[in-house]
């Protein structure tokens, strides 16, 4: 009878253990995922004045005067690009309703 005691908990163990690793190899797999994807949406200050077709100094400015958001990221200024996308519409509709540099 303890024999049989015995074999039970240490399959148990097993059992236990094996769930466990699955679960955190699941959840370091998740996590790198979750890293790719949020890193895949900042962009550098470089691309973002790219898109938006403007110098680095013109987008200092825009940053400055609150146009544009920027993420301070380990040291380095990032824009999320769904906030260069609006920036850039608003840009675009602004053209196309004339209105120039000096809001006219």
């Amino acid at each position: 009878m303890d024999e049989i005691i015995k074999q039970l908990c240490d399959q148990i163990k097993t059992e236990v253990s094996t769930a466990i690793l699955q679960g955190v190899d699941n959840a370091k797999k998740q996590s790198a995922k979750d890293s790719n994807k949020i890193e895949s949406e900042y962009i550098c200050r470089k691309s973002a004045a790219k898109l938006l077709s403007i110098s680095l100094p013109t987008l200092d400015k825009c940053q400055r005067e609150g146009l544009i958001k920027s993420y301070r990221i380990l040291g380095s200024i990032r824009y999320l690009k769904t906030d260069v996308e609006a920036a850039l519409l608003e840009r675009s509709s602004m053209k196309f309703r004339g209105e120039g540099k000096n809001g006219k």
